[in-house]
C-alpha cells in the first residue's frame, strides 16, 4: 500500500497528458533548449513551472531525509535573496535530473529539494497544484517533521510565494534509463552526498523493472537496518581473501574527502561494478550427502558470502540474508543460548578500544554461521574469540591495519570458516592456533588489555565459579580449558 503526501493533492484529478501539453506550452516560452546526443535536454526552469510537471519517485530513490539543518539553509538563503532582489535576477538552485517516460517526469537528483519546496507551498498555503507520491515511511515522517520547521521559519520571516518564481532550476531531462542512471551516480547536487548504499539501491532496483516485483524489493530495502555495518562486514569478509586479497579503505575516514571517496567507490566497485547480468536467483553453498549419497542435506543459508552476485533480485536477497544473520546474532540475540548472550553482552559488546578487534570477531563469527547455522554457536564464538581478540591482549595501541597484518600472518582465519567441510574440522584448526606468551606489563592496572582480561576472567568466573586468574604466561591454557569446560557444561544442560 502506498502511503500518499495527502496535503499535497488537491481536488483537481492529476491528468498526465495535460500537464506533459501544459509543459511543452512553457517550454515553448523559451529559447530552443540545449540537446546533447538528441537524448538529453537541458531546460532552465522557475520553482512554479517546475512544478507545472507530473512528476514521479522512482522506487530506486532513497527516502526524502533532509534535516533541520539542511532545510533552515535553503530557507535562510531563499529569504536573503528576498531581501536583495535587485542584487540578483535570479536565485539559482543548482541543477535536477529527470528521466521523462509514459508522459511523466521521474526525479533521478533533486528529491531533497524538490520536496522541501512543496512543503514550503504547502505552508504558504499556495494554490500550485501539485502531485507526487512518497512510498518511504520514512520520507512521510521527515516531511511532517519539517512541515512544522518550515511553518515555525515563516512565522518569524516572511517569504512571499511570489520570490519563488525567481528561483531557477537547470533541468537535464533524459530519454533513457541509462543515461538518467549516470547521472544519479555523479551528480552531488543536492547537498546530501550520495552514499556508496544509495548507488548500489538505485543500481540493482533498476535492474527489477517496473511491476510490483519491483516494489516489492524496493519495500524490503526500505525496512533494511544496519546496512553501514553489514556492507562493511561483507567487504571485509569478501576482501580479505587468500586468493584474491584486495584492500579495505579504513571505517574511519575522519572527515578526509579523498578517503570517504575511496570508501565509497569500492562499496560501488564490490555490489554494483563487480555484480553479473542477467536475472538469475541463485545460491552457491556446499551441500552434505549421506546414505550412500542419496540423502541431501541443504545448509542452513542459501546463499554464500563470497559467491557470484547477479545485478537485481539475487544482490537484494544475499543483502537481505546477512542483514538478518547479523541482527541474529549480534543484535535481537533472539532464541539463541543464554550463555551466548551473556557473554555478547559482558565482553564482545563493551567498547574499550577494542573496535577494530570486534569487527573482526563479527566477521569471522558471520561467515561462521554463514556456513554452519548457529550449530555450536557458544563453542565456535568462543574459539572465534581466543583468536581474534589477543590481539587486544598482546597490544597497548592497535590500529586499524593491524587486522590484515594478522590475518595474513596467522591461517587466513576467514577463509578456514568459509572452506572447512564441517564444524569438527572447523574448531580443530581454531584450536591449534597458538601464539607467543603475553607481555605481563600490558596488563597493568588502567590499560585496556588488562580491562578485556578483567571482563573474561569475570565472565568465566560468573559461569564456572572459576576463580580469576592473574593475566600472564598460563592466561591461554586458562582460557581453552575454561572454554572446554563450559561448552561441556551447556552440552549436558541441552
Amino acid at each position: 500500500m502506498f502511503l500518499k503526501t495527502i496535503f499535497f493533492i488537491t481536488s483537481q484529478p492529476n491528468n498526465n497528458v495535460q500537464s506533459h501539453e501544459k509543459f511543452l506550452k512553457i517550454l515553448h516560452k523559451y529559447p530552443k533548449p540545449l540537446t546533447i546526443m538528441n537524448q538529453i535536454r537541458v531546460e532552465s526552469l522557475s520553482i512554479p513551472e517546475l512544478f507545472s510537471l507530473p512528476l514521479n519517485i522512482p522506487e530506486y530513490q532513497r527516502p526524502y531525509v533532509w534535516t533541520k539543518n539542511e532545510v533552515l539553509t535553503l530557507l535562510n538563503d531563499i529569504y536573503t535573496y528576498q531581501q536583495h532582489p535587485q542584487e540578483e535576477p535570479m536565485y539559482y538552485l543548482g541543477s535536477i535530473i529527470l528521466h521523462e517516460h509514459d508522459n511523466l517526469y521521474s526525479i533521478i537528483d533533486g528529491q531533497q529539494r524538490i520536496t522541501t519546496l512543496a512543503i514550503l507551498l504547502h505552508v504558504l498555503s499556495s494554490r500550485q497544484e501539485i502531485f507526487i507520491e512518497y512510498h518511504s515511511p520514512v520520507s512521510m515522517e521527515n516531511i511532517q517533521k519539517n512541515a512544522q520547521i518550515i511553518r515555525e521559519f515563516c512565522t518569524e520571516k516572511d517569504i512571499n510565494e511570489h520570490t519563488l518564481q525567481h528561483i531557477n532550476v537547470t533541468l537535464v531531462i533524459t530519454q533513457q534509463e541509462d543515461d538518467a542512471y549516470t547521472f544519479f551516480e555523479t551528480q552531488n547536487t543536492g547537498g546530501v552526498r550520495l552514499s556508496g548504499i544509495d548507488i548500489i539501491k538505485a543500481h540493482h532496483l533498476r535492474y527489477i523493472g517496473k511491476d510490483s516485483q519491483n516494489e516489492s524489493y524496493a519495500r524490503k530495502w526500505e525496512q533494511f537496518n544496519y546496512l553501514n555495518e553489514v556492507t562493511r562486514l561483507l567487504l571485509l569478509g569478501r576482501r580479505w581473501n587468500i586468493l584474491h586479497w584486495e584492500k579495505v579503505p579504513p571505517k574511519n575516514t575522519h572527515g578526509d574527502y579523498t578517503r570517504e571517496k575511496q570508501k565509497k567507490q569500492i562499496i560501488i566497485d564490490e555490489f554494483s561494478n563487480k555484480t553479473l547480468n542477467g536475472h538469475r536467483k541463485i545460491g552457491f553453498q556446499q551441500v552434505q550427502l549421506e546414505e550412500e549419497y542419496r540423502m541431501l542435506h541443504l545448509p542452513p543459508y542459501k546463499l554464500a558470502l563470497r559467491q557470484p552476485l547477479y545485478n537485481g533480485e539475487n544482490f537484494i536477497d544475499y543483502l537481505d540474508q546477512f542483514v538478518s544473520i547479523y541482527q541474529n546474532i549480534f543484535i535481537k540475540m533472539d532464541d539463541l543460548p543464554e550463555v551466548y548472550v551473556r557473554f555478547t553482552r559482558e565482553v564482545i559488546d563493551v567498547e574499550d578500544r577494542t573496535e577494530f578487534v570486534r569487527e573482526f570477531y563479527q566477521v569471522v563469527l558471520m561467515s561462521y554461521v554463514s556456513r554452519f547455522g548457529t550449530e555450536r554457536l557458544i563453542e565456535a564464538a568462543l574459539q572465534i574469540f581466543r583468536y581474534t581478540y589477543v590481539l587486544r591482549l598482546q597490544n597497548n595501541s592497535i590500529r586499524e591495519k593491524s587486522i590484515p597484518k594478522f590475518i595474513q600472518e596467522n591461517h587466513f582465519i576467514i577463509d578456514e570458516v568459509l572452506t572447512c567441510y564441517t564444524c569438527d574440522e572447523l574448531m580443530k584448526v581454531l584450536q591449534s592456533f597458538e601464539y607467543d606468551e603475553l607481555d605481563p606489563t600490558l596488563f597493568q592496572k588502567g590499560y585496556a588489555a588488562d580491562r578485556l582480561f578483567g571482563r573474561i576472567s569475570e565472565f568465566f568466573r560468573k559461569e564456572l565459579k572459576d576463580k580469576a586468574l592473574t593475566a600472564g604466561s598460563a592466561y591461554d591454557k586458562w582460557l581453552c580449558k575454561n572454554i572446554q569446560t563450559l561448552v561441556n557444561q551447556c552440552n549436558v544442560s541441552d
